[in-house]
Protein backbone atom coordinates (compact mmCIF):
# COMPACT_ATOMS: atom_id res chain seq x y z
CA UNK A 1 0.00 0.00 0.00
CA UNK A 2 2.93 2.18 0.84
CA UNK A 3 4.26 1.75 -2.58
CA UNK A 4 1.04 1.85 -4.31
CA UNK A 5 -0.01 5.26 -2.26
CA UNK A 6 3.60 7.12 -2.12
CA UNK A 7 2.81 8.13 1.42
CA UNK A 8 2.98 6.14 4.82
CA UNK A 9 -0.80 4.17 4.75
CA UNK A 10 -0.88 3.87 8.45
CA UNK A 11 -2.31 7.35 9.66
CA UNK A 12 -5.17 6.55 7.01
CA UNK A 13 -6.27 3.03 7.89
CA UNK A 14 -9.32 4.01 9.72
CA UNK A 15 -10.45 5.32 6.08
CA UNK A 16 -10.62 1.90 5.51
CA UNK A 17 -14.48 2.38 7.35
CA UNK A 18 -15.00 5.50 8.01
CA UNK A 19 -15.16 8.73 5.77
CA UNK A 20 -11.89 10.70 5.33
CA UNK A 21 -11.73 13.80 3.43
CA UNK A 22 -11.25 14.71 -0.36
CA UNK A 23 -9.94 11.62 -2.20
CA UNK A 24 -8.15 10.02 0.70
CA UNK A 25 -10.37 7.58 1.50
CA UNK A 26 -11.10 6.26 -2.62
CA UNK A 27 -7.52 6.26 -3.01
CA UNK A 28 -6.62 4.29 0.92
CA UNK A 29 -9.63 1.61 -0.36
CA UNK A 30 -8.29 1.16 -3.80
CA UNK A 31 -4.85 0.83 -2.51
CA UNK A 32 -5.60 -1.82 0.16
CA UNK A 33 -7.67 -3.79 -2.65
CA UNK A 34 -5.05 -3.39 -4.93
CA UNK A 35 -2.13 -4.62 -2.63
CA UNK A 36 -5.09 -7.71 -1.26
CA UNK A 37 -5.62 -8.98 -4.74
CA UNK A 38 -1.88 -8.64 -6.12
CA UNK A 39 -1.11 -10.66 -2.97
CA UNK A 40 -3.45 -13.16 -4.08
CA UNK A 41 -2.23 -13.40 -7.12
CA UNK A 42 1.27 -13.53 -6.83
CA UNK A 43 0.89 -15.68 -3.55
CA UNK A 44 -1.69 -18.29 -4.22
CA UNK A 45 -2.39 -18.57 -8.00
CA UNK A 46 0.82 -17.65 -9.69
CA UNK A 47 2.65 -20.18 -7.11
CA UNK A 48 0.28 -22.74 -7.99
CA UNK A 49 0.03 -22.48 -11.50
CA UNK A 50 3.98 -22.15 -11.47
CA UNK A 51 4.22 -25.55 -9.65
CA UNK A 52 1.96 -27.26 -11.71
CA UNK A 53 3.67 -26.63 -14.95
CA UNK A 54 7.15 -27.36 -13.57
CA UNK A 55 5.50 -30.83 -12.79
CA UNK A 56 4.03 -31.25 -16.61
CA UNK A 57 0.25 -31.03 -14.99
CA UNK A 58 -2.22 -27.86 -16.12
CA UNK A 59 -3.70 -25.72 -13.64
CA UNK A 60 -7.49 -25.35 -13.75
CA UNK A 61 -10.15 -24.31 -11.80
CA UNK A 62 -12.79 -21.22 -10.66
CA UNK A 63 -12.95 -18.73 -7.70
CA UNK A 64 -16.14 -17.29 -6.52
CA UNK A 65 -18.39 -14.53 -8.66
CA UNK A 66 -21.30 -14.83 -7.50
CA UNK A 67 -23.75 -11.94 -7.60
CA UNK A 68 -20.72 -9.35 -7.93
CA UNK A 69 -18.18 -11.30 -5.61
CA UNK A 70 -15.63 -11.54 -8.13
CA UNK A 71 -14.76 -7.65 -7.45
CA UNK A 72 -15.23 -7.92 -3.34
CA UNK A 73 -13.33 -9.87 -1.28
CA UNK A 74 -15.04 -11.89 1.59
CA UNK A 75 -16.87 -14.83 -1.09
CA UNK A 76 -14.60 -13.51 -3.82
CA UNK A 77 -11.00 -13.04 -4.54
CA UNK A 78 -11.09 -9.58 -5.37
CA UNK A 79 -10.92 -9.41 -8.59
CA UNK A 80 -11.36 -11.91 -11.43
CA UNK A 81 -8.74 -11.63 -13.45
CA UNK A 82 -6.30 -11.38 -10.89
CA UNK A 83 -7.51 -14.20 -8.86
CA UNK A 84 -7.05 -16.86 -12.25
CA UNK A 85 -3.79 -15.17 -13.78
CA UNK A 86 -1.97 -17.91 -12.72
CA UNK A 87 -3.94 -20.62 -14.62
CA UNK A 88 -3.69 -22.53 -17.63
CA UNK A 89 -7.81 -22.05 -18.85
CA UNK A 90 -9.90 -19.32 -17.49
CA UNK A 91 -12.81 -20.59 -15.05
CA UNK A 92 -16.02 -20.15 -13.74
CA UNK A 93 -19.08 -22.24 -12.45
CA UNK A 94 -22.76 -22.11 -12.37
CA UNK A 95 -24.63 -23.63 -9.30
CA UNK A 96 -27.59 -22.92 -7.14
CA UNK A 97 -30.81 -21.59 -10.13
CA UNK A 98 -28.24 -18.70 -10.76
CA UNK A 99 -29.07 -19.27 -14.44
CA UNK A 100 -32.37 -20.15 -15.47
CA UNK A 101 -32.32 -19.53 -19.54
CA UNK A 102 -34.95 -17.30 -20.74
CA UNK A 103 -34.76 -15.20 -16.71
CA UNK A 104 -32.24 -12.39 -18.83
CA UNK A 105 -34.78 -9.89 -17.99
CA UNK A 106 -36.78 -10.56 -14.98
CA UNK A 107 -35.45 -11.61 -11.22
CA UNK A 108 -35.27 -15.55 -10.60
CA UNK A 109 -34.71 -17.20 -7.59
CA UNK A 110 -31.83 -18.81 -6.14
CA UNK A 111 -30.87 -20.96 -3.13
CA UNK A 112 -27.40 -18.82 -2.59
CA UNK A 113 -27.00 -15.36 -1.81
CA UNK A 114 -30.19 -13.32 -0.20
CA UNK A 115 -32.38 -15.67 -2.23
CA UNK A 116 -32.42 -14.02 -5.50
CA UNK A 117 -30.07 -14.05 -8.82
CA UNK A 118 -28.81 -10.94 -10.09
CA UNK A 119 -29.15 -12.10 -13.86
CA UNK A 120 -27.62 -9.04 -15.38
CA UNK A 121 -24.58 -10.23 -13.83
CA UNK A 122 -24.86 -13.90 -14.26
CA UNK A 123 -26.78 -14.11 -18.13
CA UNK A 124 -24.08 -11.29 -19.33
CA UNK A 125 -21.31 -11.05 -17.41
CA UNK A 126 -20.43 -14.27 -15.91
CA UNK A 127 -19.70 -16.34 -18.75
CA UNK A 128 -17.76 -13.77 -20.65
CA UNK A 129 -15.24 -13.25 -17.81
CA UNK A 130 -14.13 -16.11 -18.80
CA UNK A 131 -13.96 -15.85 -22.03
CA UNK A 132 -12.27 -12.69 -22.06
CA UNK A 133 -9.50 -14.03 -19.89
CA UNK A 134 -8.95 -16.99 -21.89
CA UNK A 135 -8.56 -14.21 -24.84
CA UNK A 136 -6.09 -11.76 -23.36
CA UNK A 137 -3.96 -14.29 -21.66
CA UNK A 138 -1.41 -15.90 -23.91
CA UNK A 139 -0.62 -19.23 -22.18
CA UNK A 140 -4.30 -20.05 -22.19
CA UNK A 141 -4.76 -20.18 -25.62
CA UNK A 142 -8.70 -18.90 -26.04
CA UNK A 143 -9.75 -21.77 -23.49
CA UNK A 144 -12.07 -20.82 -21.02
CA UNK A 145 -13.75 -23.73 -18.80
CA UNK A 146 -17.04 -24.13 -17.20
CA UNK A 147 -18.29 -26.07 -14.58
CA UNK A 148 -21.78 -26.82 -15.26
CA UNK A 149 -25.08 -28.49 -13.55
CA UNK A 150 -24.33 -28.68 -10.37
CA UNK A 151 -27.01 -28.02 -7.24
CA UNK A 152 -29.64 -27.47 -9.68
CA UNK A 153 -31.39 -30.98 -8.35
CA UNK A 154 -32.81 -34.02 -9.56
CA UNK A 155 -35.47 -31.97 -11.66
CA UNK A 156 -32.82 -30.14 -13.81
CA UNK A 157 -33.71 -32.69 -17.04
CA UNK A 158 -31.76 -33.22 -19.89
CA UNK A 159 -33.81 -30.12 -21.61
CA UNK A 160 -32.51 -27.81 -19.21
CA UNK A 161 -28.80 -28.88 -19.50
CA UNK A 162 -29.18 -28.64 -23.25
CA UNK A 163 -30.10 -24.78 -22.74
CA UNK A 164 -27.21 -24.27 -19.98
CA UNK A 165 -24.78 -25.85 -22.39
CA UNK A 166 -26.10 -23.43 -25.15
CA UNK A 167 -25.92 -20.45 -22.72
CA UNK A 168 -22.33 -21.11 -21.97
CA UNK A 169 -21.54 -21.80 -25.67
CA UNK A 170 -22.84 -18.63 -27.18
CA UNK A 171 -20.77 -16.69 -24.53
CA UNK A 172 -18.00 -17.90 -25.61
CA UNK A 173 -17.15 -20.86 -23.09
CA UNK A 174 -15.19 -23.64 -24.51
CA UNK A 175 -14.13 -26.22 -21.74
CA UNK A 176 -16.88 -28.06 -19.80
CA UNK A 177 -16.33 -29.92 -16.36
CA UNK A 178 -20.11 -31.66 -15.56
CA UNK A 179 -20.79 -32.08 -12.37
CA UNK A 180 -20.82 -34.41 -11.19
CA UNK A 181 -20.25 -38.71 -10.88
CA UNK A 182 -21.33 -39.86 -7.30
CA UNK A 183 -20.32 -43.23 -5.87
CA UNK A 184 -23.39 -43.03 -4.26
CA UNK A 185 -26.86 -42.70 -5.24
CA UNK A 186 -29.26 -41.04 -3.57
CA UNK A 187 -26.60 -38.56 -2.61
CA UNK A 188 -27.72 -35.28 -1.07
CA UNK A 189 -24.75 -33.30 -2.06
CA UNK A 190 -25.42 -31.21 -4.90
CA UNK A 191 -27.87 -33.35 -7.25
CA UNK A 192 -28.24 -33.92 -10.03
CA UNK A 193 -25.37 -36.91 -9.78
CA UNK A 194 -25.12 -38.49 -13.62
CA UNK A 195 -25.78 -42.37 -13.98
CA UNK A 196 -27.46 -42.49 -10.60
CA UNK A 197 -25.72 -45.83 -10.20
CA UNK A 198 -27.02 -46.92 -13.39
CA UNK A 199 -30.70 -46.12 -12.52
CA UNK A 200 -30.87 -42.50 -14.58
CA UNK A 201 -33.54 -43.65 -17.06
CA UNK A 202 -32.16 -40.05 -19.26
CA UNK A 203 -28.33 -40.63 -19.15
CA UNK A 204 -28.91 -42.35 -22.66
CA UNK A 205 -30.08 -38.82 -23.85
CA UNK A 206 -26.89 -36.94 -21.79
CA UNK A 207 -24.78 -39.11 -23.08
CA UNK A 208 -25.84 -37.48 -26.15
CA UNK A 209 -26.07 -33.89 -25.11
CA UNK A 210 -22.31 -34.47 -23.78
CA UNK A 211 -21.23 -35.60 -27.64
CA UNK A 212 -23.06 -32.46 -28.92
CA UNK A 213 -20.78 -30.67 -26.27
CA UNK A 214 -17.79 -32.07 -27.96
CA UNK A 215 -19.33 -31.34 -31.58
CA UNK A 216 -19.30 -27.70 -30.60
CA UNK A 217 -16.12 -27.26 -28.67
CA UNK A 218 -14.66 -29.34 -31.54
CA UNK A 219 -15.36 -26.93 -33.83
CA UNK A 220 -14.78 -23.29 -32.00
CA UNK A 221 -12.09 -24.30 -29.47
CA UNK A 222 -9.21 -23.49 -31.47
CA UNK A 223 -11.23 -20.52 -33.41
CA UNK A 224 -10.80 -16.64 -32.73
CA UNK A 225 -13.56 -15.10 -31.88
CA UNK A 226 -15.06 -11.57 -33.47
CA UNK A 227 -15.23 -9.13 -31.13
CA UNK A 228 -17.47 -5.61 -31.51
CA UNK A 229 -15.90 -4.03 -28.20
CA UNK A 230 -14.31 -3.80 -24.91
CA UNK A 231 -15.67 -3.31 -21.61
CA UNK A 232 -13.92 -1.93 -18.67
CA UNK A 233 -13.62 -4.67 -15.75
CA UNK A 234 -15.32 -1.80 -12.83
CA UNK A 235 -13.43 -3.11 -10.13
CA UNK A 236 -11.28 -0.04 -9.37
CA UNK A 237 -14.23 1.66 -9.28
CA UNK A 238 -16.44 -0.58 -6.78
CA UNK A 239 -13.31 -0.39 -4.60
CA UNK A 240 -13.38 3.22 -4.22
CA UNK A 241 -16.83 2.89 -1.98
CA UNK A 242 -17.69 5.95 -4.58
CA UNK A 243 -20.52 5.76 -6.88
CA UNK A 244 -20.20 3.47 -10.49
CA UNK A 245 -21.98 1.68 -12.74
CA UNK A 246 -21.61 -2.04 -12.59
CA UNK A 247 -20.44 -3.78 -16.31
CA UNK A 248 -23.47 -5.46 -16.76
CA UNK A 249 -25.29 -2.53 -16.94
CA UNK A 250 -23.26 -1.60 -20.39
CA UNK A 251 -23.52 -5.13 -21.51
CA UNK A 252 -27.17 -6.06 -21.30
CA UNK A 253 -27.57 -3.28 -23.83
CA UNK A 254 -24.66 -4.64 -26.21
CA UNK A 255 -26.17 -8.06 -25.65
CA UNK A 256 -29.78 -7.47 -26.70
CA UNK A 257 -28.40 -5.93 -29.85
CA UNK A 258 -26.34 -8.46 -30.62
CA UNK A 259 -23.11 -6.99 -30.20
CA UNK A 260 -20.20 -9.50 -29.04
CA UNK A 261 -17.77 -7.81 -26.21
CA UNK A 262 -14.62 -8.46 -23.73
CA UNK A 263 -14.35 -7.35 -20.37
CA UNK A 264 -11.08 -5.87 -19.86
CA UNK A 265 -9.16 -5.36 -16.91
CA UNK A 266 -7.42 -1.70 -16.40
CA UNK A 267 -3.91 -3.96 -15.52
CA UNK A 268 -3.99 -4.86 -19.61
CA UNK A 269 -4.57 -0.88 -20.36
CA UNK A 270 -1.60 -0.23 -18.32
CA UNK A 271 0.70 -2.94 -19.64
CA UNK A 272 -0.12 -3.98 -23.23
CA UNK A 273 -2.50 -1.23 -24.92
CA UNK A 274 -2.58 0.87 -27.62
CA UNK A 275 -4.45 2.73 -30.29
CA UNK A 276 -4.14 1.90 -33.58
CA UNK A 277 -4.54 4.39 -36.91
CA UNK A 278 -8.22 3.82 -37.47
CA UNK A 279 -9.34 4.34 -33.64
CA UNK A 280 -9.02 0.62 -32.42
CA UNK A 281 -7.07 -1.05 -29.21
CA UNK A 282 -5.10 -3.52 -29.15
CA UNK A 283 -4.99 -5.28 -25.65
CA UNK A 284 -2.70 -8.26 -25.41
CA UNK A 285 -3.60 -10.04 -28.67
CA UNK A 286 -7.20 -8.61 -29.41
CA UNK A 287 -8.45 -6.08 -31.52
CA UNK A 288 -11.33 -4.01 -30.19
CA UNK A 289 -13.13 -0.96 -32.30
CA UNK A 290 -14.38 0.57 -29.33
CA UNK A 291 -13.46 0.76 -25.79
CA UNK A 292 -16.44 1.42 -23.58
CA UNK A 293 -15.86 2.47 -19.80
CA UNK A 294 -18.91 2.39 -17.32
CA UNK A 295 -19.45 5.47 -15.28
CA UNK A 296 -17.38 6.18 -12.23
CA UNK A 297 -17.46 8.80 -10.02
CA UNK A 298 -13.47 7.89 -9.10
CA UNK A 299 -10.67 5.95 -11.00
CA UNK A 300 -7.20 5.62 -9.96
CA UNK A 301 -4.72 8.66 -11.23
CA UNK A 302 -2.99 6.25 -13.24
CA UNK A 303 -5.41 4.96 -15.30
CA UNK A 304 -7.24 7.83 -15.81
CA UNK A 305 -3.62 9.24 -17.16
CA UNK A 306 -3.44 6.06 -19.31
CA UNK A 307 -7.18 6.49 -21.09
CA UNK A 308 -5.93 10.01 -21.82
CA UNK A 309 -3.23 9.05 -23.51
CA UNK A 310 -4.95 6.25 -25.67
CA UNK A 311 -7.48 8.83 -26.17
CA UNK A 312 -4.87 11.44 -27.80
CA UNK A 313 -3.65 8.54 -29.36
CA UNK A 314 -6.42 7.88 -31.57
CA UNK A 315 -8.22 5.32 -29.50
CA UNK A 316 -11.62 5.52 -29.33
CA UNK A 317 -12.48 5.70 -26.15
CA UNK A 318 -16.11 6.85 -24.33
CA UNK A 319 -17.65 6.49 -21.15
CA UNK A 320 -21.33 5.45 -20.48
CA UNK A 321 -22.96 8.00 -18.68
CA UNK A 322 -20.68 10.04 -16.99
CA UNK A 323 -16.37 10.66 -16.50
CA UNK A 324 -15.06 10.91 -13.78
CA UNK A 325 -14.74 14.41 -11.87
CA UNK A 326 -12.01 16.71 -13.47
CA UNK A 327 -11.55 14.27 -15.89
CA UNK A 328 -12.00 16.36 -19.58
CA UNK A 329 -10.70 13.21 -21.99
CA UNK A 330 -12.98 10.86 -24.28
CA UNK A 331 -16.41 11.75 -25.06
CA UNK A 332 -19.60 10.34 -23.16
CA UNK A 333 -22.18 8.15 -24.41
CA UNK A 334 -25.67 7.89 -22.90
CA UNK A 335 -26.38 4.37 -21.93
CA UNK A 336 -29.00 4.18 -24.50
CA UNK A 337 -27.03 4.70 -27.27
CA UNK A 338 -24.04 2.33 -26.58
CA UNK A 339 -25.27 0.05 -28.92
CA UNK A 340 -25.36 2.93 -31.72
CA UNK A 341 -22.06 4.15 -30.54
CA UNK A 342 -20.19 1.05 -31.35
CA UNK A 343 -22.42 -0.10 -34.61
CA UNK A 344 -21.21 4.16 -35.93
CA UNK A 345 -17.53 3.29 -34.95
CA UNK A 346 -16.84 -0.19 -36.67
CA UNK A 347 -18.16 -2.82 -34.41
CA UNK A 348 -21.23 -4.02 -36.66
CA UNK A 349 -20.33 -7.45 -36.92
CA UNK A 350 -23.57 -9.34 -36.78
CA UNK A 351 -26.88 -7.73 -36.61
CA UNK A 352 -31.04 -8.36 -37.02
CA UNK A 353 -32.71 -7.06 -39.51
CA UNK A 354 -35.24 -6.55 -36.74
CA UNK A 355 -34.67 -6.53 -33.25
CA UNK A 356 -35.02 -9.69 -31.04
CA UNK A 357 -33.34 -9.12 -27.53
CA UNK A 358 -33.48 -12.60 -26.76
CA UNK A 359 -31.14 -13.95 -29.72
CA UNK A 360 -27.87 -14.80 -29.12
CA UNK A 361 -25.58 -14.61 -31.46
CA UNK A 362 -21.13 -15.82 -31.23
CA UNK A 363 -18.66 -15.01 -34.35
CA UNK A 364 -15.36 -17.31 -34.64
CA UNK A 365 -12.88 -17.49 -37.66
CA UNK A 366 -11.05 -20.44 -37.84
CA UNK A 367 -9.05 -21.76 -41.35
CA UNK A 368 -11.10 -20.07 -43.72
CA UNK A 369 -14.58 -20.75 -42.15
CA UNK A 370 -16.57 -18.42 -41.15
CA UNK A 371 -18.73 -19.79 -37.53
CA UNK A 372 -21.74 -18.40 -36.25
CA UNK A 373 -23.96 -19.80 -33.60
CA UNK A 374 -27.62 -18.52 -32.63
CA UNK A 375 -29.20 -19.05 -29.63
CA UNK A 376 -32.96 -17.99 -29.45
CA UNK A 377 -33.09 -18.05 -25.82
CA UNK A 378 -36.87 -16.56 -25.21
CA UNK A 379 -39.21 -18.81 -23.85
CA UNK A 380 -42.33 -17.22 -25.24
CA UNK A 381 -41.35 -15.99 -28.72
CA UNK A 382 -40.20 -17.99 -31.65
CA UNK A 383 -37.80 -16.34 -34.26
CA UNK A 384 -37.98 -15.51 -37.52
CA UNK A 385 -36.29 -13.24 -39.09
CA UNK A 386 -33.20 -12.17 -40.98
CA UNK A 387 -29.85 -12.61 -40.08
CA UNK A 388 -26.99 -9.86 -41.54
CA UNK A 389 -23.30 -11.02 -42.01
CA UNK A 390 -20.43 -9.82 -42.71
CA UNK A 391 -19.97 -11.98 -45.23
CA UNK A 392 -22.14 -13.84 -48.57
CA UNK A 393 -22.49 -16.71 -50.43
CA UNK A 394 -23.40 -20.31 -49.47
CA UNK A 395 -23.13 -21.92 -46.01
CA UNK A 396 -23.93 -25.09 -44.01
CA UNK A 397 -26.84 -24.88 -41.12
CA UNK A 398 -26.45 -27.37 -38.25
CA UNK A 399 -28.61 -28.79 -35.93
CA UNK A 400 -26.48 -30.72 -34.53
CA UNK A 401 -29.17 -32.51 -32.17
CA UNK A 402 -31.63 -32.82 -34.52
CA UNK A 403 -28.55 -34.74 -36.64
CA UNK A 404 -29.53 -32.58 -39.62
CA UNK A 405 -27.48 -30.65 -42.11
CA UNK A 406 -28.91 -28.20 -44.23
CA UNK A 407 -27.45 -26.16 -47.27
CA UNK A 408 -28.40 -22.30 -46.87
CA UNK A 409 -27.27 -19.35 -48.62
CA UNK A 410 -26.99 -15.34 -47.58
CA UNK A 411 -27.08 -13.35 -50.94
CA UNK A 412 -25.56 -9.94 -49.61
CA UNK A 413 -24.89 -11.49 -46.45
CA UNK A 414 -28.52 -11.90 -45.15
CA UNK A 415 -29.89 -15.32 -43.79
CA UNK A 416 -32.98 -16.28 -43.16
CA UNK A 417 -33.67 -17.88 -40.36
CA UNK A 418 -35.86 -19.62 -38.35
CA UNK A 419 -35.32 -20.96 -34.42
CA UNK A 420 -37.79 -22.38 -32.28
CA UNK A 421 -38.06 -21.05 -28.52
CA UNK A 422 -35.10 -22.21 -27.13
CA UNK A 423 -33.47 -23.80 -30.33
CA UNK A 424 -29.98 -23.37 -31.48
CA UNK A 425 -27.80 -23.26 -35.07
CA UNK A 426 -24.25 -22.82 -36.04
CA UNK A 427 -23.47 -21.58 -39.49
CA UNK A 428 -20.99 -22.41 -41.29
CA UNK A 429 -19.04 -20.60 -44.39
CA UNK A 430 -16.52 -19.34 -46.34
CA UNK A 431 -14.43 -21.57 -48.14
CA UNK A 432 -13.48 -23.85 -45.73
CA UNK A 433 -16.70 -24.83 -45.68
CA UNK A 434 -18.22 -27.65 -47.88
CA UNK A 435 -21.85 -27.14 -48.95
CA UNK A 436 -21.70 -30.10 -51.43
CA UNK A 437 -22.60 -32.14 -48.37
CA UNK A 438 -26.17 -31.58 -47.50
CA UNK A 439 -29.15 -30.50 -49.65
CA UNK A 440 -30.95 -27.33 -49.28
CA UNK A 441 -34.12 -27.74 -46.81
CA UNK A 442 -37.30 -28.79 -48.78
CA UNK A 443 -40.41 -26.88 -47.73
CA UNK A 444 -42.65 -28.14 -44.78
CA UNK A 445 -45.98 -29.75 -45.75
CA UNK A 446 -48.50 -30.97 -43.38
CA UNK A 447 -48.74 -34.77 -43.47
CA UNK A 448 -50.84 -36.70 -40.68
CA UNK A 449 -51.74 -36.40 -36.88
CA UNK A 450 -51.45 -39.65 -34.97
CA UNK A 451 -54.16 -39.63 -32.48
CA UNK A 452 -55.38 -43.03 -32.11
CA UNK A 453 -53.87 -46.59 -31.46
CA UNK A 454 -51.61 -45.78 -28.71
CA UNK A 455 -50.32 -48.57 -26.47
CA UNK A 456 -48.27 -47.16 -23.02
CA UNK A 457 -45.88 -49.60 -20.90
CA UNK A 458 -44.07 -47.71 -18.26
CA UNK A 459 -40.64 -49.19 -16.81
CA UNK A 460 -40.16 -47.57 -13.47
CA UNK A 461 -36.54 -46.40 -12.73
CA UNK A 462 -34.69 -49.11 -10.10
CA UNK A 463 -37.76 -51.15 -11.37
CA UNK A 464 -39.47 -49.39 -8.29
CA UNK A 465 -43.18 -51.30 -8.71
CA UNK A 466 -45.23 -49.48 -11.50
CA UNK A 467 -48.28 -50.66 -14.04
CA UNK A 468 -45.75 -52.58 -16.56
CA UNK A 469 -48.85 -54.13 -18.49
CA UNK A 470 -49.46 -52.53 -22.30
CA UNK A 471 -52.32 -49.83 -22.12
CA UNK A 472 -54.37 -48.68 -24.98
CA UNK A 473 -55.21 -44.81 -25.09
CA UNK A 474 -57.83 -43.16 -25.80
CA UNK A 475 -54.98 -39.98 -25.91
CA UNK A 476 -51.85 -38.88 -24.78
CA UNK A 477 -52.22 -37.37 -21.05
CA UNK A 478 -49.31 -36.55 -18.79
CA UNK A 479 -48.14 -39.79 -16.93
CA UNK A 480 -47.24 -38.23 -13.59
CA UNK A 481 -50.47 -35.56 -14.00
CA UNK A 482 -53.50 -36.26 -11.68
CA UNK A 483 -54.51 -39.06 -14.30
CA UNK A 484 -51.41 -40.89 -14.13
CA UNK A 485 -48.57 -41.19 -10.79
CA UNK A 486 -46.92 -38.26 -9.85
CA UNK A 487 -44.29 -40.36 -8.50
CA UNK A 488 -43.37 -42.40 -11.43
CA UNK A 489 -39.74 -41.41 -12.95
CA UNK A 490 -38.29 -44.23 -15.27
CA UNK A 491 -39.33 -44.90 -19.32
CA UNK A 492 -42.61 -44.58 -21.10
CA UNK A 493 -43.09 -47.09 -23.92
CA UNK A 494 -45.84 -45.71 -26.88
CA UNK A 495 -46.48 -48.02 -29.76
CA UNK A 496 -48.43 -47.39 -32.68
CA UNK A 497 -49.34 -47.95 -35.95
CA UNK A 498 -49.65 -45.64 -39.29
CA UNK A 499 -50.16 -45.86 -42.92
CA UNK A 500 -47.98 -43.78 -45.26
CA UNK A 501 -47.40 -43.93 -48.88
CA UNK A 502 -43.98 -43.97 -48.03
CA UNK A 503 -43.25 -39.78 -48.79
CA UNK A 504 -43.33 -38.42 -45.25
CA UNK A 505 -40.10 -36.87 -44.61
CA UNK A 506 -40.28 -35.59 -41.07
CA UNK A 507 -42.08 -36.86 -37.96
CA UNK A 508 -42.51 -33.98 -34.99
CA UNK A 509 -43.48 -35.11 -31.58
CA UNK A 510 -44.94 -31.74 -30.34
CA UNK A 511 -44.45 -31.96 -26.25
CA UNK A 512 -42.52 -34.37 -24.91
CA UNK A 513 -41.14 -34.77 -21.15
CA UNK A 514 -38.54 -34.61 -21.10
CA UNK A 515 -36.20 -37.10 -23.54
CA UNK A 516 -37.44 -39.36 -26.36
CA UNK A 517 -35.28 -41.94 -28.53
CA UNK A 518 -37.49 -43.29 -31.97
CA UNK A 519 -37.57 -46.81 -33.66
CA UNK A 520 -39.33 -46.82 -37.37
CA UNK A 521 -39.91 -50.30 -38.73
CA UNK A 522 -37.27 -51.50 -36.48
CA UNK A 523 -34.40 -48.41 -37.47
CA UNK A 524 -32.96 -46.57 -34.76
CA UNK A 525 -33.83 -42.88 -35.24
CA UNK A 526 -31.83 -41.80 -32.22
CA UNK A 527 -32.54 -39.85 -28.55
CA UNK A 528 -33.91 -35.76 -29.03
CA UNK A 529 -32.89 -34.41 -25.67
CA UNK A 530 -34.84 -30.77 -25.96
CA UNK A 531 -37.23 -29.41 -27.95
CA UNK A 532 -38.14 -29.55 -31.34
CA UNK A 533 -38.43 -33.66 -30.26
CA UNK A 534 -37.77 -33.77 -34.71
CA UNK A 535 -36.86 -36.61 -36.45
CA UNK A 536 -35.98 -37.13 -40.18
CA UNK A 537 -38.06 -40.20 -41.91
CA UNK A 538 -36.42 -40.40 -45.20
CA UNK A 539 -34.60 -43.86 -45.57
CA UNK A 540 -37.06 -45.18 -42.68
CA UNK A 541 -40.52 -44.47 -43.82
CA UNK A 542 -41.95 -46.99 -46.15
CA UNK A 543 -45.01 -47.32 -48.13
CA UNK A 544 -48.23 -49.02 -46.51
CA UNK A 545 -48.39 -49.80 -42.92
CA UNK A 546 -45.66 -48.41 -40.50
CA UNK A 547 -44.35 -49.55 -36.76
CA UNK A 548 -43.52 -46.51 -34.42
CA UNK A 549 -42.05 -46.87 -31.62
CA UNK A 550 -41.15 -43.77 -28.95
CA UNK A 551 -39.64 -44.35 -25.40
CA UNK A 552 -39.60 -41.36 -23.26
CA UNK A 553 -37.27 -40.76 -20.37
CA UNK A 554 -38.26 -38.31 -17.36
CA UNK A 555 -36.39 -37.05 -14.68
CA UNK A 556 -35.12 -38.59 -11.08
CA UNK A 557 -36.66 -35.50 -9.18
CA UNK A 558 -40.40 -37.82 -9.58
CA UNK A 559 -38.71 -40.35 -7.39
CA UNK A 560 -36.33 -39.01 -5.83
CA UNK A 561 -37.19 -34.97 -4.76
CA UNK A 562 -35.00 -32.91 -2.82
CA UNK A 563 -34.64 -29.57 -1.75
CA UNK A 564 -32.50 -27.99 -4.81
CA UNK A 565 -35.83 -28.68 -7.02
CA UNK A 566 -37.91 -26.45 -5.26
CA UNK A 567 -36.23 -23.69 -7.17
CA UNK A 568 -37.67 -24.84 -10.84
CA UNK A 569 -40.46 -25.94 -12.32
CA UNK A 570 -41.22 -29.48 -12.99
CA UNK A 571 -42.35 -30.03 -16.39
CA UNK A 572 -45.02 -32.85 -17.35
CA UNK A 573 -44.02 -36.26 -18.47
CA UNK A 574 -44.49 -38.56 -21.19
CA UNK A 575 -45.43 -38.58 -25.00
CA UNK A 576 -48.24 -35.69 -25.39
CA UNK A 577 -48.07 -34.56 -28.65
CA UNK A 578 -49.42 -33.66 -31.04
CA UNK A 579 -47.65 -35.95 -33.09
CA UNK A 580 -47.64 -35.27 -36.51
CA UNK A 581 -45.86 -36.52 -39.97
CA UNK A 582 -44.58 -33.59 -42.70
CA UNK A 583 -44.15 -33.94 -46.19
CA UNK A 584 -40.79 -32.11 -46.02
CA UNK A 585 -38.08 -31.29 -43.97
CA UNK A 586 -37.83 -27.31 -43.63
CA UNK A 587 -35.19 -24.94 -42.02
Amino acid sequence: MRAILGRDPLPLLAGLWFPLRGDAEPALRTAFMDAATALYRDAFCMQLGDWARAHGVEYIGHVIEDNNCHARLGHGAGHYFRALEGQDMAGIDVVLHQILPGMAHHVSSTIASSGAADTAFFHYVLARLAASLSHLAPRMRGRAMCEIFGAYGWAESVPLMRRLLDHMLVRGINRFVPHAFSPDYPDPDCPPHFGAGGGDPTFPAFARLLRYANQVVHLFGDAREVVSAALLYHAEAEWSGRPCMLVQTPAVRLADAQLAYDIVPADVLLADAAAEPDGALRAGPMRYPVLLVPAAAWLPAPLLARLRALAEAGARIAFVDARPAGFDACEVVPLDGVAAFVRTHGGADLALADPFPLLRLCHYRREGLELVMAVNESDEEDFEGTLRLPFAGEGLLLRLLEERTDRVRAPGGALPLRLARGESAILLAGPGAPPALAEPAPALRPGATLEAGWTLTLRAAFGRPCDAAPRALERLFDVTGPEGDDGFSGVMRYATAFEDDGRSAALDLGLVGDCSHVRLNGRDLGWRVAPPYRYDLRGAVRPGRNELVVEVANALVRQQPDVFSTYLPIPPSGLLGPVRTFRGFSA
